[in-house]
């Protein structure tokens, strides 16, 4: 299901392109010209455009350009019963995705607009996959540093622990007047690991 806008000044071409769109369930908007079609694109951007190339107030190939400054990334399909090769070339070069002469075969125009609506589907799928791989890489990058630190924290934290822990047990044999447990190393006590702070 997709958010479509209809723009086209003929009443009867609105009502039907709602009624063609909505039974393949699509939720559809229209506009009666460009400037109708501009304020319904600020209130709410639609997924594709359907726009006539002539219209009384602003051409479908000036809306087109409109659209392009607001949404860059959406998809138009141009219709026309005047077919023209400049005008279809500037549409073009504005972006549009296609061109479709009026009258139009109903099937060819759902095609077409099913497949700028599958083009859309794609670079949204592309882009979800970019940003989740941007994530990963992230977090791997996170949780490498995260597990330097703790890995030069451990090994720092490791002798200041174990000498504390001696000066404890040096400090209380002092007190009681024990001799000084020794640290397990020939020639060395704790007593002197507790005087002076490190091996000497």
């Amino acid at each position: 299901m997709a958010n479509l806008l209809i723009v086209d000044d003929e009443l009867g071409m609105r009502q039907f392109l709602t009624h063609l769109f909505q039974r393949e369930g699509h939720i559809v908007r229209v506009a009666e010209n460009g400037h109708a079609a501009l304020e319904q694109i600020r209130q709410l951007a639609p997924d594709l455009i359907v726009c006539d190339i002539r219209m009384p107030d602003m051409s479908g190939v000036d809306l087109l350009r409109e659209v392009r400054a607001l949404l860059p990334d959406v998809e138009v399909v141009m219709m026309t019963a005047f077919a023209n090769v400049d005008t279809a070339r500037e549409a073009f070069l504005l972006g549009a995705y296609d061109f479709v002469q009026k009258p139009f075969d109903n099937d060819l125009l759902k095609e077409t607009v099913a497949r700028a609506l599958k083009k859309i589907s794609l670079i949204k799928e592309k882009e979800a996959l970019l940003e989740e791989n941007k994530a990963l890489i992230q977090g791997q990058r996170t949780r490498g540093r995260l597990g330097n630190i703790i890995g030069r924290s451990e090994r720092m934290r490791a002798p200041v622990a174990s000498n504390t822990a001696f000066a404890i047990a040096a400090g209380i044999a002092h007190a009681i007047g024990s001799p000084a447990p020794h640290c397990g190393v020939p020639g060395r006590s704790i007593s002197a690991i507790s005087t002076f702070g490190a091996w000497v």
